[in-house]
């Protein structure tokens, strides 16, 4: 049975709706400075919400968080249509329509999609940059790709969805809140076999240092003859890589950069001059680079996948949730960790295998506004190119300790300041219905109930999804009461 929980802080019903014995592990303190927002969430006819962006966490949210909240807190709510992305759910993430007409998703699309105020929020797995980071803070529409919405066929799900976007009442200059809600790994799929490729082409138990991946990558390397284990196999290799701005993309790079940042690559180039956020789409592919580089003709991991599981003799990397979604029979490699100990797989069990070691929150405090990135010290945000915490930035925790090496979290924005009446704020066209439902649903994500959906089986009660892993627990509730507080 459905219960309403009130904060005693302000009277008001705030949207966490507890099934009994399921969320009893939430502990959800009564914070003064908590914001509830005026409405009620749960209310299907007009608090609906919709959100785009990574491709990273698009399984998490479609399989674990968005059931796992109707399942723990709001129940099945009424559809509002047949066009209705989430007909018994109260959010959508990354649905069918939201992939053309003037929409798209990726890491970058989501940021866009914050920045023009079309969704409630946005998915990014970079999380931005510094520069980007004060263009999102600025005035509305700052990274354009606003004006398609509503003239391709495109439109938030939900009302209200009135284009031209962003609204002239949409306020400009406002802070915006981010923070991680999911980890993976991105795993390494080799498209070789003996039965298509020979004998020495057995691909079915590769063990690999992350700089054998830096040489494929590098193009110093392009035949698999050239590598461990596959010395009889004389192919030359296809490198596949993401069409769009991807922050899996950015942890890739990352990996390649951290594990081996001081060879001089096929353009003479180093990593160096790849893991820029603005410089997420290349690749080393002039000078004395071969001609190997493949990209799907669509955004998106699986979309990769796809293309490496019909292309014999290609590698390409995606998330874990992504292969295994998929169902793929491209083989997976494992890699050397960090701490060169051992060769470990990208997964633990369902879920990835990570540790985040070294992972810190921003800030030298470590507030719980630093936890949602709300420092004004751009140098102590989430930026992934902050100066900070060793010099590799917040954002790149991959390839540290003993597990799998190519790890990285995805995050999610929302602007500060949505918790007063509707117009107003941001995304004035938020109704305050949909507000209590973005300040519901992410109290619920940054809850143990939410996050042990992660990496647990597709059969769990309520919804799982393999292949991710929680957050470090330590985080969780300074990122909820930051959240709260700033919301």
């Amino acid at each position: 049975m459905n219960t309403l929980f009130l904060n005693s802080s302000t009277g008001r019903r705030v949207a966490l709706l507890a099934v009994a014995g399921v969320l009893a592990s939430l502990a959800f303190a009564s914070v003064a400075s908590a914001a509830s927002p005026p409405g009620t969430a749960c209310v299907s006819s007009d608090g609906k919400i919709s959100a785009r962006g990574a491709t990273f966490q698009t399984l998490a949210q479609q399989n674990a968080f968005i059931p796992g909240y109707t399942f723990d807190v709001c129940g099945v709510v009424s559809s509002q249509g047949a066009n209705d992305p989430s007909p018994t759910g109260m959010v959508a993430y990354n649905y069918p329509a939201s992939t053309g007409g003037g929409g798209g998703t990726g890491s970058g699309q989501g940021q866009k999609a914050v920045s023009c105020r079309s969704d409630a929020f946005g998915g990014s797995d970079k999380p931005y940059d510094k520069a980007t980071l004060a263009s999102l803070k600025g005035a509305a529409g700052a990274l354009g790709g606003c004006s398609p919405l509503g003239t391709g066929g495109f439109l938030p799900p939900y009302t209200p969805n009135v284009a031209p976007f962003p609204d002239a009442g949409d306020a400009s200059n406002v802070n915006m809140m981010s923070f991680p809600v999911a980890g993976s790994s991105v795993a390494i799929g080799v498209n070789l076999s003996v039965a298509q490729d020979g004998a020495g082409c057995d691909a079915s138990n590769l063990q690999w240092q992350v700089s054998d991946l830096s040489k494929i990558y590098g193009g110093l390397v392009t035949n698999w003859n050239q590598l461990p284990g596959l010395a009889g196999c004389d192919k030359p290799i296809t490198r596949i890589v993401r069409l769009d701005s991807s922050g899996t993309t950015q942890t890739f790079k990352n990996g390649l950069a951290r594990a081996d940042g001081a060879t001089a690559l096929c353009d003479g180039n180093t990593w160096s001059a790849f893991t820029p956020d603005a410089a997420n789409t290349n690749w080393p592919t002039t000078g004395a680079c071969p001609a190997n580089l493949v990209r799907p003709g669509v955004n998106g991991g699986q979309a990769l996948v796809q293309l490496v599981s019909t292309t014999d003799a290609s590698i390409g990397y995606a998330d874990l949730a992504d292969w295994l979604n998929f169902a793929s029979t491209v083989p997976l490699a494992t890699l050397r960790n960090q701490a060169n100990t051992a060769f470990q797989g990208p997964a633990n069990g369902q879920a990835a295998n990570c540790q985040w070691t070294g992972a810190v929150l921003p800030g030298i405090a470590k507030t719980n506004a630093d936890a949602v990135g709300l420092n004004a010290n751009a140098d102590q945000t989430w930026a992934f190119d902050s100066t900070a915490n060793g010099g590799r930035g917040y954002a790149n925790v991959t390839f540290t300790g003993t597990t799998y090496p190519l790890c990285g979290f995805t995050w999610d924005m929302v602007y500060t300041g949505l918790s007063a009446a509707s117009p107003g704020g941001a995304v004035s066209r938020l109704t305050n219905d949909q507000r209590a439902t973005l300040w519901s649903y992410f109290t619920y994500l940054m809850s143990p109930a939410a996050q042990a959906r992660l990496g647990a089986p597709a059969t769990t009660p309520g919804g799982g999804q393999p292949g991710y892993v929680a957050i470090p627990t330590a985080w969780l509730r300074q990122i909820r009461l930051g959240f709260q507080a700033a919301f």
